[in-house]
C-alpha cells in the first residue's frame, strides 16, 4: 500500500507532467491557427511551414533523382507529341 493521503488521486509528477502537455498541445494548436491560409492544415500537419513544404503527402517536395525523371518524361511526351504533328 502507497504512504500517501490518497492513494486514489494523480501524483503530483504525473499532474505536472500532464499540465506539461497539455501546455504544448495548446501551444501548436496556436501556431497552426497564425499559419492561417498560407499553409494547408494537412501540410502544417506533415511538418510543413511558412517557408518549408511538408515531408510527405502530394505536396512534398520531390527528391532530385525524382525530379530529373520528371523532366525527362515531359521531355519526351513534349517530342511525342511533336512528331505527332
Amino acid at each position: 500500500m502507497p504512504s500517501v493521503k490518497n492513494p486514489n488521486t494523480v501524483g503530483r509528477n504525473r499532474q505536472i507532467a500532464n499540465l506539461a502537455r497539455a501546455r504544448k498541445h495548446s501551444a501548436k494548436q496556436v501556431s497552426q491557427a497564425k499559419l492561417g491560409s498560407r499553409v494547408a492544415k494537412q501540410d502544417a500537419r506533415r511538418g510543413a511551414r511558412a517557408g518549408l513544404l511538408p515531408t510527405s503527402g502530394p505536396n512534398a517536395a520531390l527528391s532530385k533523382k525524382k525530379q530529373r525523371k520528371i523532366e525527362k518524361q515531359l521531355a519526351h511526351a513534349i517530342r511525342r507529341k511533336e512528331e505527332a504533328e
